[in-house]
């Protein structure tokens, strides 16, 4: 017995293992120093198209825009460190936002915390058991549905066609700032004409806390409209969707993933 549990050991404690528990150590060993300049412009120009998005989805989840932007960067960092695909982006999705909405809606914000982490917990056991090869057996229309939906939200933000036809003038590159403009007017107009008792039909974000949140285990109970809820409770209100929730989230990704795989892109 002592032999088996001493094999078991070294096999998950060699590097070959830990490299597979943490591919970031082999990407960095392998990196190429020419890459790090357009590394460098990407992960800018993707950072400054994830901060409006993370705060228009926190809105869309009913939660304040800090809690899109906390999610947006910490997704990202554990991804580095345990991600196997150096080309896939981990952040909040609108489908996520919408099924979270439904929670927050009626328990508040306290609710949020404990699904995204009960969620978590999910999919890291799912990982530690090797289940990844259940998304094999989800059907094709599901998967094709979500890279649908991943293009149309992609295509709704980005006319790649026809970018690749425009010469580069110092005309066209003004022409092409008239997007940047409008929403810069539009910033203007709501600062000018909006305040915080603004109940308009459109959400605003509000001021968002400049510090960082501390990182505290969530307690699995909280308080709503003065009745204590603990963690039967929570699992009573959830359902299914404690599971629906993390498959959608594998399914979103996993389906961009293969929507590249295809091309041989990743």
């Amino acid at each position: 017995m002592s032999q088996i549990l001493r094999k078991k050991l070294m096999t998950c404690c060699s590097v070959s293992s830990i490299k597979n528990w943490f591919p970031c150590i082999d990407f960095v060993i392998n990196y190429q120093k020419e890459f790090l300049l357009y590394d460098v412009i990407a992960g800018f120009t993707v950072a400054l198209q994830t901060i409006p998005q993370s705060i228009a989805i926190a809105l869309v989840a009913g939660l304040p825009a800090n809690y899109g932007l906390n999610s947006a960067y910490i997704s990202d960092l554990v991804y580095f460190l345990l991600g196997p695909s150096k080309d896939c982006v981990i952040s909040p999705t609108t489908i996520l936002a919408v099924m979270l909405s439904y929670y927050v809606s009626g328990y508040g914000e306290s609710i949020a915390v404990l699904v995204t982490c009960l969620s978590g917990i999910v999919i890291l056991c799912m990982g530690f058991l090797r289940l990844g090869f259940l998304v094999q057996f989800v059907s094709a229309p599901v998967v094709y549905g979500f890279v649908s939906a991943a293009a149309l939200a992609i295509s709704s933000i980005q006319e790649i066609k026809r970018l690749k036809s425009i010469p580069p003038t110092v005309a066209n590159y003004i022409c092409l700032s008239r997007n940047a403009t409008i929403m810069c007017l539009g910033i203007l107009i709501a600062f000018c004409f909006t305040g915080d008792d603004y109940t308009g039909p459109f959400a605003l974000a509000k001021p968002i806390s400049p510090h960082f949140p501390n990182f505290t285990f969530p307690s699995f109970q909280f308080e709503h409209d003065d009745h204590q809820y603990g963690f039967i409770d929570i699992l009573r209100i959830l359902g299914f969707s404690l599971l629906t929730i993390p498959l959608v989230a594998v399914l979103e990704h996993t389906a961009i993933v293969k929507s590249f795989g295809r091309f041989q892109f990743l």
